[in-house]
């Protein structure tokens, strides 16, 4: 009985510090977040007007007339958060995942937090982002126990990648601008270029005029052994709309790898929370804490 006794209160320890240097990998990430605030201008605060999408593609402009942004003002920062579920192998199959977004159009960057829980009890920590020039993915087990800290040219590259694409949970900031602009493809199509600092990256971007789901296609980086190469990806934005800071934002993001092998879906978010803000003042602050 003591041997038990002893055993359990070992665990209960052991659960606790590790509970411990989570909840200060979360506080990193908001600390992350606060620095890409900081280093993001603010933007215009006049309303948008329709006269601003009048040069865009068609398929761009009933986007953002769909998501409401004529009459708000660009948003600086914007935090979400989303359920859904994670595929992080076939081998391993979909599970669950809890995740947040702090996007910054000004300067544009993100960062993006997720855990996901592989087992019952055994979560893991994600942190992936650009922000200050710089890519970087971080994964730990119980968010205390590193599994992989990827940087370098490589991952400058995919997350930059990856942020035009997350750009696109921000309406306004969908807008042209010193670092953003598009190109008309056909009717129901366009490309959307994003370059800063020497990185360059671009999508497809598709509306369906009948649903109003949206489809990106671009290049991302994708692990694939300690080499991070360029794979096609797919992303689909749908679902019932979200309304939030005067925006109605698609709930639903579904991604896919197209890999040589085939098409691996990859993720399935479900946005939950959405908010916007036109000032960065107080920003760092107001990162809600856990």
């Amino acid at each position: 009985m003591k041997l038990a006794l002893a055993v359990a209160l070992v665990v209960l320890v052991a659960v606790a510090g590790l509970a411990a240097l989570d909840r200060l990998d979360h506080r990193a990430f908001l600390a992350d977040a606060a620095a890409a605030i900081a280093a993001s201008p603010r933007l215009p605060g006049a309303p948008i007007s329709e006269a601003e999408l009048a040069g865009l593609p068609p398929p761009v402009a009933a986007h953002l007339r769909a998501a409401g942004v004529v009459g708000q003002p660009r948003a600086t920062v914007a935090r979400l958060r989303h359920g859904g579920r994670f595929l992080p192998s076939r081998d391993v199959g979909w599970k669950p995942i809890a995740g947040e977004y702090v996007v910054t159009p000004g300067a544009p960057a993100f960062l993006w937090y997720g855990r996901i829980r592989v087992a019952p009890l055994v979560p893991v920590v994600a942190r992936d982002g650009f922000s200050l020039g710089h890519g970087r993915m971080r994964v730990k087990l119980f968010g205390a126990i590193p599994v992989a800290d990827v940087r370098g040219p490589e991952m400058d590259q995919a997350g930059f990648d990856r942020l035009l694409a997350e750009l696109t949970l921000v309406p306004t900031a969908l807008l042209p601008g010193p670092s953003l602009r598009w190109e008309p493809i056909d009717e129901g199509s366009a490309r959307a270029i994003l370059t800063s600092g020497g990185l360059r990256a671009s999508l497809v971007f598709r509306r369906d005029p009948a649903t109003g789901a949206a489809t990106l296609e671009m290049q991302r980086g994708h692990q694939e052994g300690d080499r991070i190469v360029p794979r096609p990806f797919r992303a689909r934005i749908s679902g019932e709309p979200l309304r939030a800071g005067g925006f109605a934002l698609r709930r639903r993001l579904e991604g896919s790898w197209l890999l040589p092998e085939g098409e691996l879906a990859y993720v399935d978010f479900v946005i939950e929370e959405a908010r916007f803000e036109a000032s960065p003042a107080s920003a760092g602050a107001q990162l809600r804490r856990r």
